[in-house]
């Protein structure tokens, strides 16, 4: 096994719990003013096509990476609001404990829009000193899709992200790493809104 897979899977899941990286809305501003009347920064419309990720959701699905070898069940409670006077939305999440999960994860994520770039940003961190960084266009009809990188362990290598819109109450998230061979599938789950 190459040291970027030991290094990643270390994390035991990082990349699983981005199926909470998610954003909200606030809607109604103007993605051209870069500032209200009274000269105070406002966040930009583009962050109302993020609003379908609000509230509170549960994922559940496969850590294909584990420590183990084996692939793992997991299941994640995610919840999501924005913050920051809108610039920004918080995700946390929490991987529920189990036999098959007795070390889970949890994950704080930000999301916002870069209107200089012309693109959705996140940041995310973890409980075992993971981190990364994505970008994304935004929706592609019912596909989003973050890419970036993440570093854990010392090593960092390419992260992509998938969300895939089932209906306004179920999504699909699926994860992959490229760790210098090709992507490789991390996790995959089903999350529906509670």
């Amino acid at each position: 096994m190459n040291m970027r897979r030991r290094v990643f899977l270390a994390t035991t899941g990082a990349v699983a719990v981005a199926a909470g990286g998610t954003a909200t809305a606030n809607a109604g501003t103007d993605l051209s003013a870069s500032a209200t009347s009274g000269g105070t920064a406002a966040p930009v419309s583009r962050m109302s096509e993020l609003s379908f990720f609000s509230g509170r959701w549960r994922g559940t699905g496969t850590f294909f990476l584990s420590a183990s070898g084996n692939p793992k069940p997991i299941i994640m409670e995610i919840q999501n609001g924005t913050g920051y006077d809108g610039f920004w939305s918080t995700t946390h999440t929490t991987e529920r404990k189990t036999a098959e999960n007795p070390d889970p994860l949890t994950a704080v994520y930000l999301w916002g829009y870069d209107p200089d770039q012309g693109v959705f940003v996140a940041e995310w961190f973890d409980s075992r000193g993971g981190r990364a960084t994505q970008r994304s266009l935004g929706w592609d009809g019912n596909r989003f899709v973050f890419l970036g990188t993440m570093t854990s362990g010392g090593s960092t290598f390419t992260l992509r992200d998938t969300f895939v819109r089932h209906d306004r109450n179920s999504y699909r998230h699926i994860g992959e790493a490229d760790f210098g061979s090709g992507w490789v599938a991390v996790d995959e789950e089903e999350v529906r809104r509670r």
